[in-house]
């Protein structure tokens, strides 16, 4: 195994600017790799890190893993006062995505709901008038970022469209998910954090 492996460190500013590399060289030398938490501070307890496709997908099917996250949260504790921490991550144990069952099966049940394919079905009109907007928008300029300005806008205008957010608070909805995207990402600081505690202050 090479040096860099060996010391592979989501806080490295190359691995930073360019990560793929890295991702690659891990998944042919140590995919299974044991090393420093993907949080700023200093921790005492490794993390796990999977590299290989079939191997992450084992562990998110495998029930004996779990879910929640609170557990890593809080043992070790974390680095910071849990009243700077608490709440976004208090939002956050509360997310479908983040519960166990029986919780998880109870909110899973109601949110089919609102995503048969009879309420996909009759948005269709909507989604496709949006989406053909936001492609004129690509011919007036003559170029775009397809995450940014096609992606992203469609699949937030479409989501909004099925809870019930009027459009004139989508550029704020917007705001907020890219802050919540920013705390979820191993490159966030604690000015992210708190940035992302006072987002959800405010939601």
């Amino acid at each position: 195994m090479s040096t860099r492996q060996a010391a592979f460190d989501i806080f490295d500013p190359a691995f930073r600017a360019d990560p793929y590399p890295v991702y690659a060289a891990m998944r042919a030398y140590d995919p299974v790799h044991r090393g420093r938490p993907p949080t700023p501070g200093n921790h005492d307890t490794p993390w796990w890190y999977l590299f290989r496709y079939a191997d992450v997908a084992a562990v998110l099917k495998d029930p004996r893993f779990g879910r929640a996250i609170a557990p890593a949260l809080d043992e070790p504790p974390p680095p910071v006062p849990p009243d700077e921490r608490e709440p976004f991550w208090d939002m956050y144990a509360q997310w479908t995505l983040a519960l166990e069952p029986p919780e998880h099966t109870r909110q899973r049940a109601l949110l089919n709901h609102a995503f048969t394919a009879r309420v996909v079905e009759a948005l269709r009109p909507t989604i496709a008038a949006r989406a053909a907007a936001l492609l004129d928008a690509f011919t007036a300029r003559g170029s775009g970022d397809v995450v940014a300005d096609y992606a992203f806008p469609l699949t937030l205008s479409v989501i909004a469209a099925l809870i019930g957010i009027p459009a004139h608070d989508l550029d704020q909805v917007k705001e907020w998910s890219l802050t919540i995207a920013a705390v979820l990402d191993y490159k966030r600081t604690w000015d992210v954090m708190a940035a992302c505690n006072d987002m959800t202050r405010a939601l």
